[in-house]
Protein backbone atom coordinates (compact mmCIF):
# COMPACT_ATOMS: atom_id res chain seq x y z
CA UNK A 1 0.00 0.00 0.00
CA UNK A 2 1.73 3.65 -0.60
CA UNK A 3 2.46 5.70 1.93
CA UNK A 4 -0.06 9.06 0.96
CA UNK A 5 -3.33 8.86 -1.26
CA UNK A 6 -2.40 12.42 -2.55
CA UNK A 7 0.53 14.19 -3.73
CA UNK A 8 0.66 18.26 -3.64
CA UNK A 9 2.90 19.46 -6.42
CA UNK A 10 4.07 22.82 -6.49
CA UNK A 11 4.91 24.33 -9.99
CA UNK A 12 7.53 26.86 -9.99
CA UNK A 13 10.70 25.69 -9.33
CA UNK A 14 9.47 22.24 -8.53
CA UNK A 15 8.27 20.65 -11.58
CA UNK A 16 8.81 24.26 -13.76
CA UNK A 17 12.51 25.33 -13.72
CA UNK A 18 11.91 28.98 -13.92
CA UNK A 19 14.49 30.18 -11.77
CA UNK A 20 16.28 31.63 -14.37
CA UNK A 21 13.98 33.08 -15.94
CA UNK A 22 12.25 34.37 -12.86
CA UNK A 23 15.86 36.93 -12.20
CA UNK A 24 16.00 37.53 -15.94
CA UNK A 25 12.64 39.28 -16.16
CA UNK A 26 13.28 41.02 -12.51
CA UNK A 27 16.39 42.39 -13.25
CA UNK A 28 15.32 44.28 -16.70
CA UNK A 29 12.55 45.87 -14.26
CA UNK A 30 15.40 46.75 -11.47
CA UNK A 31 17.76 47.84 -14.54
CA UNK A 32 15.14 49.89 -16.16
CA UNK A 33 14.79 51.91 -13.22
CA UNK A 34 19.00 52.93 -12.22
CA UNK A 35 18.91 49.76 -9.76
CA UNK A 36 21.29 46.89 -9.02
CA UNK A 37 20.56 43.51 -10.63
CA UNK A 38 20.62 40.36 -8.84
CA UNK A 39 22.13 36.58 -9.42
CA UNK A 40 21.12 34.20 -9.25
CA UNK A 41 22.45 33.30 -5.53
CA UNK A 42 21.07 36.63 -4.19
CA UNK A 43 17.33 35.89 -5.68
CA UNK A 44 17.40 32.03 -3.85
CA UNK A 45 18.33 33.85 -0.68
CA UNK A 46 15.68 36.41 -0.67
CA UNK A 47 12.52 35.62 -2.82
CA UNK A 48 9.88 35.03 -0.30
CA UNK A 49 6.05 35.18 -0.29
CA UNK A 50 3.98 36.95 -0.34
CA UNK A 51 6.20 38.62 -3.20
CA UNK A 52 5.42 42.20 -1.65
CA UNK A 53 7.91 41.48 0.49
CA UNK A 54 10.68 40.45 -1.56
CA UNK A 55 10.03 43.06 -3.89
CA UNK A 56 10.70 45.68 -1.11
CA UNK A 57 13.78 43.64 -0.57
CA UNK A 58 15.01 44.59 -3.75
CA UNK A 59 14.74 48.34 -2.96
CA UNK A 60 11.38 49.21 -4.85
CA UNK A 61 9.70 52.25 -3.56
CA UNK A 62 6.12 51.52 -3.92
CA UNK A 63 5.38 55.92 -3.11
CA UNK A 64 6.77 55.76 -6.95
CA UNK A 65 5.90 52.50 -8.69
CA UNK A 66 3.12 50.85 -7.24
CA UNK A 67 3.19 47.03 -6.12
CA UNK A 68 0.06 46.13 -8.37
CA UNK A 69 1.72 48.10 -11.27
CA UNK A 70 5.22 46.10 -10.70
CA UNK A 71 3.27 42.72 -10.28
CA UNK A 72 1.58 42.81 -13.86
CA UNK A 73 4.64 44.58 -15.12
CA UNK A 74 6.50 40.94 -14.47
CA UNK A 75 3.66 38.96 -15.12
CA UNK A 76 3.01 40.24 -18.45
CA UNK A 77 6.72 39.57 -18.92
CA UNK A 78 6.93 36.16 -17.43
CA UNK A 79 3.77 34.90 -19.40
CA UNK A 80 5.59 36.53 -22.48
CA UNK A 81 8.67 33.71 -22.22
CA UNK A 82 7.68 31.21 -19.97
CA UNK A 83 7.22 28.66 -22.26
CA UNK A 84 11.51 29.34 -22.79
CA UNK A 85 11.82 27.20 -19.55
CA UNK A 86 11.96 23.59 -19.66
CA UNK A 87 10.65 20.76 -16.64
CA UNK A 88 12.97 20.12 -13.81
CA UNK A 89 15.35 17.11 -14.57
CA UNK A 90 13.17 13.37 -14.15
CA UNK A 91 9.43 15.19 -13.74
CA UNK A 92 7.55 13.52 -16.61
CA UNK A 93 9.45 10.03 -14.99
CA UNK A 94 8.68 10.53 -11.63
CA UNK A 95 4.64 11.94 -12.28
CA UNK A 96 4.37 8.98 -14.91
CA UNK A 97 5.26 6.41 -11.71
CA UNK A 98 2.91 7.56 -9.07
CA UNK A 99 0.80 7.55 -11.74
CA UNK A 100 0.99 4.37 -12.13
CA UNK A 101 0.37 3.80 -8.76
CA UNK A 102 -2.62 5.10 -8.35
CA UNK A 103 -1.80 8.00 -6.16
CA UNK A 104 -3.75 11.14 -6.72
CA UNK A 105 -1.56 14.00 -7.83
CA UNK A 106 -2.69 17.86 -7.70
CA UNK A 107 -1.04 21.22 -8.97
CA UNK A 108 -1.08 23.89 -5.74
CA UNK A 109 0.37 26.79 -7.44
CA UNK A 110 0.94 30.84 -6.70
CA UNK A 111 0.58 31.26 -10.19
CA UNK A 112 -2.52 32.25 -12.16
CA UNK A 113 -5.13 30.39 -12.69
CA UNK A 114 -5.64 30.85 -16.98
CA UNK A 115 -1.48 31.31 -16.98
CA UNK A 116 -0.79 27.95 -15.05
CA UNK A 117 -3.11 25.70 -17.19
CA UNK A 118 -1.66 26.75 -20.26
CA UNK A 119 2.01 25.99 -19.35
CA UNK A 120 1.23 23.02 -17.66
CA UNK A 121 -0.84 21.75 -21.36
CA UNK A 122 2.04 23.27 -23.04
CA UNK A 123 4.42 20.39 -21.33
CA UNK A 124 1.57 17.90 -21.86
CA UNK A 125 1.05 17.18 -18.17
CA UNK A 126 -2.61 17.52 -17.83
CA UNK A 127 -3.41 14.07 -17.60
CA UNK A 128 -1.45 13.09 -14.98
CA UNK A 129 -3.46 15.83 -12.31
CA UNK A 130 -6.79 15.75 -10.78
CA UNK A 131 -7.04 18.83 -10.11
CA UNK A 132 -4.81 22.16 -10.75
CA UNK A 133 -5.22 25.07 -8.29
CA UNK A 134 -4.00 28.68 -9.36
CA UNK A 135 -4.31 31.82 -8.11
CA UNK A 136 -7.15 34.93 -9.29
CA UNK A 137 -4.42 37.26 -9.55
CA UNK A 138 -0.65 37.82 -10.19
CA UNK A 139 0.25 38.83 -6.96
CA UNK A 140 1.09 35.87 -5.30
CA UNK A 141 0.14 36.47 -1.40
CA UNK A 142 0.10 33.01 -0.65
CA UNK A 143 -1.25 29.58 -1.15
CA UNK A 144 -3.00 28.66 1.89
CA UNK A 145 -6.72 29.04 1.16
CA UNK A 146 -6.36 27.73 -2.02
CA UNK A 147 -4.89 24.57 -0.60
CA UNK A 148 -7.64 24.12 1.85
CA UNK A 149 -10.00 24.37 -1.12
CA UNK A 150 -7.19 21.83 -2.68
CA UNK A 151 -7.85 19.43 0.33
CA UNK A 152 -11.67 19.72 0.48
CA UNK A 153 -12.19 19.15 -3.26
CA UNK A 154 -9.86 15.71 -2.88
CA UNK A 155 -12.22 14.19 -0.20
CA UNK A 156 -8.69 12.79 1.15
CA UNK A 157 -7.85 13.36 4.30
CA UNK A 158 -4.74 15.88 5.00
CA UNK A 159 -3.02 13.03 7.23
CA UNK A 160 -2.68 10.50 4.00
CA UNK A 161 -1.31 13.80 2.07
CA UNK A 162 1.75 14.86 0.76
CA UNK A 163 2.69 18.39 -0.52
CA UNK A 164 6.02 18.64 -2.69
CA UNK A 165 7.75 21.86 -2.87
CA UNK A 166 10.76 24.13 -2.73
CA UNK A 167 10.42 27.29 -0.55
CA UNK A 168 9.14 27.87 2.65
CA UNK A 169 5.76 28.87 2.25
CA UNK A 170 5.33 25.07 0.95
CA UNK A 171 6.58 24.03 4.25
CA UNK A 172 4.28 26.85 5.81
CA UNK A 173 1.36 25.63 3.52
CA UNK A 174 1.79 21.97 4.00
CA UNK A 175 1.82 22.61 8.14
CA UNK A 176 -2.10 24.60 7.95
CA UNK A 177 -3.31 21.77 6.19
CA UNK A 178 -1.76 19.06 8.57
CA UNK A 179 -0.15 17.35 5.50
CA UNK A 180 3.16 16.18 5.59
CA UNK A 181 5.92 17.95 3.37
CA UNK A 182 9.18 17.67 1.26
CA UNK A 183 11.25 20.27 -0.16
CA UNK A 184 13.27 20.07 -2.87
CA UNK A 185 16.67 21.98 -2.74
CA UNK A 186 16.71 23.13 -6.87
CA UNK A 187 14.17 25.78 -6.97
CA UNK A 188 13.23 29.18 -5.61
CA UNK A 189 15.20 28.77 -2.05
CA UNK A 190 18.52 27.85 -1.04
CA UNK A 191 19.40 24.58 0.17
CA UNK A 192 20.47 26.23 3.14
CA UNK A 193 17.69 28.08 3.87
CA UNK A 194 15.41 25.17 3.54
CA UNK A 195 17.23 22.88 5.53
CA UNK A 196 17.05 25.63 8.45
CA UNK A 197 13.66 25.13 8.51
CA UNK A 198 12.87 21.50 7.67
CA UNK A 199 14.54 18.31 7.94
CA UNK A 200 13.19 16.37 4.86
CA UNK A 201 14.81 18.12 1.90
CA UNK A 202 16.03 16.79 -1.11
CA UNK A 203 18.33 17.99 -4.02
CA UNK A 204 16.44 16.91 -6.92
CA UNK A 205 13.14 15.14 -7.80
CA UNK A 206 14.77 11.97 -7.60
CA UNK A 207 14.38 11.88 -3.99
CA UNK A 208 11.22 12.20 -4.03
CA UNK A 209 10.09 8.74 -4.54
CA UNK A 210 11.23 7.64 -1.25
CA UNK A 211 9.17 9.92 0.65
CA UNK A 212 5.99 9.47 -1.54
CA UNK A 213 5.58 5.36 -1.92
Amino acid sequence: MNRYQHIIWDWNGTLLNDVDLCVDVMNRMLLKRGMSGIDTIRYRDIFDFPVESYYRELGFDFAVDSFEGLAHEYCDEYDQRVLECSLQAGTLDILRTLSDTKIQQSILSACEQNSLLRVIEHHGLTPHFSDVVGQMNSYATGKILAGRTLVERSAISSSNTLLIGDTLHDLEVAKSLGATCVLIANGHHSRHRLSAGHEDVVDSLEGVLEYAV
